[in-house]
Formats: structure tokens, sequence, C-alpha cells
């Protein structure tokens, strides 16, 4: 009796939560908009666990939402003091997001593909450097110096990336 109780507690704790998951995501298991509204936001920038956060004073911690190409920028702003335009926005499944507008960056490092193997390294426009030998050649990392830009180029070899660093002579 007491293992047919068991089961039946096992059944109902699951169904109930196939449920429940279920009811918080669209059809194809995507997260939809249910609503974004323009907003500002500002206070301390964080970051862990591939995560970004503003700290607002006096209040919660309010959680970005980013693009990929948003990662470096917000990267270089941790532990400092921001103040973001962006929205809003909520999921259907209730959780909030600020998703910052930031501005992209006028000039800098660029990868130009040839060919298959063939990649050119430019800098607002002009050739840096030419790479023959690599699948694949791009900007990991960008930031400005006093007196020029850096780059760090990832190569990659066929499965393995190397770290290659990029700086215009003056």
């Amino acid at each position: 009796m007491t293992h047919f109780l068991t089961q039946i507690l096992r059944v109902a704790l699951l169904s109930i939560l196939l449920t429940c998951s279920v009811a918080t995501f669209a059809v194809d298991g995507t997260l939809e908009i249910e609503t974004k509204v323009p907003a500002t936001l500002s206070g301390k920038l964080s970051y862990a666990s591939m995560k970004f956060w503003v700290e607002v004073s006096g209040k919660d911690v309010v959680e970005l939402w980013f693009n990929d190409e948003d990662y470096t920028a917000l990267m270089e702003l941790v532990g400092t003091p921001v103040a973001f335009d962006g929205s809003m926005v909520t999921y259907t499944n209730g959780s909030v997001y600020f998703q910052p507008k930031l501005a992209k960056a006028s000039a800098g490092f660029t990868v130009r593909k040839n060919d298959e193997v063939n990649f050119d390294v430019l800098l607002n426009g002009e050739l840096l450097t030419h790479h023959d030998s690599y699948t694949g050649v791009d900007v990991a990392h960008q930031f400005a110096i006093p007196d020029g830009q850096v780059a760090l180029i990832e190569l990659f070899s066929g499965g393995v990336g190397w770290l290659s660093s990029v700086r215009p002579f003056q």
C-alpha cells in the first residue's frame, strides 16, 4: 500500500512540474516579450557567471539583457558607475531585464575575409596585417590606450584558437 501511494505522489508531482514549466514558455520553447517600456538605469555595473547587472542605490539589482556584440563594451565598464538608456523588458515567464542601448564604436579593428585561408586585419579601414595560414581570424577584444588602440586577435587553426596582439606602429 505504501509503495502504491508513493507512486501516486511521484506521478502527481511530475505532472505538476511539467504543467508549470510548459505554461511559462511559448510553443517552441522560447520566451516571448510581454512588455517593453523605454527607461533609464543608473548605478554600479557588476558581472559574474556570464551575467551583467546594475546595483541601483537604495533598490534591488537589475539584470541586463545584452547582445553578444555589446559584451566587450560592458566588460570595460564593470565596477564603475553607469547610466544607460534602453528598455525594461518583461517576458512571459515574469522575468524582467533591462536592455541597454549602447553606442557602437565608430572606428576600430575589423577582419576582412579574402578567401578560405586569407584574412586581413584592418584598423579604421587601413591594412595592418595579413594572415594566410589560419582557418579563421577574429577580433577578440579591442581598446584604446593613451597613444592609440590595441586589439587582441584570435587565430583559429582548425579547432584550436590562438591569441595574438596587434598594435599599429606610430
